[in-house]
């Protein structure tokens, strides 16, 4: 698979719209490089933060990541339902937790790998809030086309917006959605 390809679609407000070519490219990305990282170990309890429709959990057990429990954490109580619609084998396992709250009020399990693919959508007080020693997941973007709490407009910005004491991984693709070209941005470290 190559990442540097350009992607062309929208994403709406719904389970559709959650799986629209730049999307599923960003998650495949992620779930990519983190089994490269992993490399056959366990990733622990994973927390998704704003999970949206839930989808990772989709991508993780496609890419055949081995974790123990998985945590959607959302805000929306109807996005955080419909994720229900496409986990059902890990709710038949008992391996997923669907949280509605927002990601700072949340207890955090010790050492465990944190995702947030809406970065931009939320102040930094998700990353302090997350425990030292975590492996944390970070996707973000530039060209944001509302206000958002924090703006990254380049790779180097979008490091310095999320510090870590460890970074393992990082880089940026170049997507585009019917707005404006946009490069997405992923870095992957220990807290």
């Amino acid at each position: 698979m190559r990442f540097s390809e350009i992607v062309n679609e929208g994403s709406p407000d719904t389970i559709a719209g959650s799986y629209t070519p730049d999307l599923v490219f960003s998650k495949q990305w992620l779930c990519q490089t983190l089994a490269e990282l992993l490399n056959g170990q366990s990733a622990g309890t994973i927390c998704a933060l704003g999970s949206w429709y839930g989808n990772i959990g989709v991508f993780l057990q496609q890419s055949n990541i081995v974790f123990d429990h998985l945590v959607l954490v959302e805000t929306d109580r109807e996005k955080l339902e419909s994720s229900k619609q496409l986990l059902p084998t890990l709710i038949d396992k008992n391996m997923v937790t669907f949280v509605l709250g927002d990601a700072t009020s949340i207890e955090y399990p010790e050492n465990c790998t944190i995702i947030n693919t809406s970065s931009n959508e939320m102040d930094n007080g998700w990353l302090d809030c997350t425990p030292d020693g975590s492996c944390v997941i970070i996707q973000g973007r530039n060209n944001t086309t509302s206000p958002v709490p924090v703006t990254t407009e380049n790779l180097e910005q979008f490091d310095a917006a999320f510090p870590l004491s460890k970074t393992l991984y990082i880089n940026e693709i170049q997507l585009e959605d019917p707005e404006v070209p946009y490069t997405r941005f992923m870095k992957i470290g220990i807290k």
